[in-house]
């Protein structure tokens, strides 16, 4: 759940658990400040790694566990406010990284990867 707190050349922020995001929208999107929407990543489209990056869109998170079929692995992570995330990477791009379970990690991800759907208004 997130509310859009600004709106500037189809570009939203949004205020959610996680902290601010942005988000590209389309300009059918409806999408205006106070609007509630959900936030949607793609997992193989969230980037990894031990230090901030200083990215738009940024969390801190914990490293869950970790589930291979073929060469992709699934990663999971836990934000401190309990929002769970799913990565998907090839064991090539992660093999760097040293997972641990409890380690802590950042995850980020670009405005143009976020999917922003309008809640229904009742």
């Amino acid at each position: 759940d997130a509310t859009v707190t600004s709106r500037e050349a189809g570009v939203i922020t949004c205020d959610s658990p996680i902290g601010s995001t942005r988000s590209v929208v389309a300009d059918d999107n409806a999408s205006q400040p106070g609007s509630e929407v959900d936030l949607v990543i793609s997992a193989d489209m969230i980037e990894v790694s031990s230090e901030a990056s200083g990215a738009d869109n940024e969390v801190s998170v914990s490293f869950v566990g970790e589930e291979f079929v073929g060469s992709v692995a699934t990663l999971y992570f836990e934000a401190t406010d309990g929002i769970e995330f799913i990565v998907q990477k090839q064991h090539r791009q992660i093999e760097s990284l040293d997972l641990v379970h409890g380690q802590s990690f950042y995850l980020h991800w670009a405005a143009d990867d976020v999917f922003c759907l309008r809640k229904p208004v009742h």
